[in-house]
């Protein structure tokens, strides 16, 4: 059944013991929020009550990004590596220790707060 009005969602929820009801736009508004403010974000989602995002990104070759590594990145920035993959490596999960190279696509789960530091950090020197 759809539904638009997450208090209806709810009251359906309960009045008819279904385990889980979801209003569409609730569903579909942090995906549009997200794309306004330029963040590349395939997908949102709660997790609790935090927004959670998938987001991609290409490493700049000059960015302050290069030679950090995964864990470096995770830690300071407050994200989770989904996939790397550069010229040599494509990697579900990568390895703490490896060094982001420039010109590599990397997968992440964070916060918009998070998604902003990375892009800033991601913007070129030059």
């Amino acid at each position: 059944m759809r539904m638009f009005d997450p208090e209806l969602a709810e009251r359906v929820e309960k009045g008819f013991g279904i385990h889980t009801a979801f209003s569409t736009s609730a569903l579909a508004a942090p995906i549009f929020a997200t794309a306004a403010m330029r963040v590349n974000v395939k997908h949102s989602f709660y997790v609790g009550d935090q927004l959670l995002n998938l987001s991609e990104l290409k490493i700049q070759p000059d960015s302050k990004l290069v030679g950090r590594t995964v864990e470096q990145m995770e830690s300071e920035l407050g994200l989770s590596f989904v996939s790397y993959q550069d010229d040599n490596i494509e990697k579900l999960h990568p390895d703490p220790d490896l060094k982001v190279q420039g010109g590599a696509k990397v997968l992440v789960i964070a916060t918009l707060d998070s998604l902003h530091k990375l892009n800033d950090l991601n913007k070129s020197l030059m």
